[in-house]
Formats: C-alpha cells, sequence, structure tokens
C-alpha cells in the first residue's frame, strides 16, 4: 500500500503531539488512582484548590476594577490639578508684590494681637488662681514672666 500523506517527508511535529498526549495521560493516571486510593484526602485537596482558585479569581476582579475605576478617574484628576495650578499661576500673577515695609508692619500687627491675646489668658489665669485662693507668690512669678 502506498499513501500519500506517508511522502511527507516530516511527521515530526505529529510524533511530539502524541508523546505530550502520552505524558499527561500518565501523569493524569497516576493522579486518579492516587485519589481512588485517597479519596478523603482527594476531597479535601479539590476543596483547598477551589478554595484557592476563587480567592485568586476574587483578586483578579478586585484588581481590575481598581485599576479600571483609577483610569477612568484619572483625566478627571488632572484635569482639576491642571486647573488648579492655572488658578495658583494666576493669583500669583496678579497679587501685588509686598514690600518689606509691608511685611514688617504685618509682622508687627499679629505680635499686636499675640500681645493681647496673652494678656487676656493673664487676666484670666489670675481670676481664677484669686477665686481658689492662690497665693500672691504664685502671681507675682507670672508677673514677671510678662516682663
Amino acid at each position: 500500500m502506498n499513501f500519500e500523506w506517508s511522502k511527507v517527508s516530516d511527521f515530526s511535529y505529529l510524533h511530539t503531539s502524541v508523546e505530550t498526549l502520552n505524558h499527561y495521560l500518565t501523569a493524569a493516571q497516576t493522579v486518579l488512582g492516587w485519589a481512588t486510593y485517597h479519596p478523603y484526602w482527594a476531597v479535601a485537596i479539590a476543596i483547598l484548590a477551589l478554595t484557592l482558585l476563587q480567592a485568586l479569581l476574587s483578586l483578579t476582579s478586585t484588581l481590575v476594577k481598581q485599576t479600571l475605576v483609577w483610569l477612568l478617574k484619572a483625566p478627571f484628576r488632572l484635569v482639576s490639578w491642571l486647573a488648579i495650578q492655572g488658578f495658583r499661576s494666576t493669583q500669583q500673577a496678579i497679587a501685588p508684590v509686598a514690600t518689606a515695609d509691608d511685611q514688617v508692619a504685618h509682622i508687627l500687627q499679629k505680635l499686636e494681637t499675640l500681645r493681647q491675646e496673652q494678656d487676656t489668658l493673664l487676666n484670666e489665669l489670675k481670676t481664677l488662681l484669686a477665686e481658689n485662693g492662690t497665693t500672691p507668690m504664685v502671681l507675682q512669678r507670672m508677673s514677671q514672666q510678662k516682663l
């Protein structure tokens, strides 16, 4: 008998695929034989494998969702950031440049406000200490620290 397909010189791909299939079937037969003789272990391993597969799929799903949300929000965040930066740059360009005298006056005004607040708090403290019957020495010490 003379077959036409026998004239093809290279059948190595067919031989390789048959060997691979045989290898996988032999491995599957070994696993199934072991599972037949150890059914409790096989069930436990199967449940563990399914649990791990579910956890992996859940993790992948969460990762994909977070990635998609981040990708969908990214253009809006970029536009928002650019708008804020543009607003800040225009505010800085419009704002008048403060001179050294203006800065000194502003600092002195802040110091005066803080001094007035300190005086108010010290008066409240003196009143509270006087109501509790604190000695005059404590009040003198506080007055000296003020100076």
